[in-house]
């Protein structure tokens, strides 16, 4: 994604914190540190059929920009590829 980009690997909630604004607070927490590493864009991999947390970050500014296929054992599985300035 080049050098100044920062890519968030995971985010976990459990189920019964969804929806307390933890995920939020955690997003927050990972663009401040993208912003203190210098980082214009992160960007981040969602499972196609996590309809979820797709729909978390579109509502926080991310936008889908390509896919990204890979194998568990030999099911062959997609995640939606999205990013979003760090500045916005």
């Amino acid at each position: 994604m080049g050098p100044d980009a920062v890519e968030i690997e995971r985010i976990y909630v459990l189920r019964e914190c969804q929806g307390a604004g933890v995920g939020q607070q955690l997003r927050n927490n990972a663009l401040d540190v993208a912003r203190s590493l210098g980082a214009r864009t992160v960007w981040l991999g969602v499972w196609e059929h996590n309809s979820r947390a797709i729909a978390f970050y579109r509502r926080n500014g991310f936008e889908e920009f390509g896919e990204h296929l890979f194998m568990p054992g030999s099911d062959e599985q997609r995640d939606v590829l999205m990013r979003k300035k760090v500045g916005e």
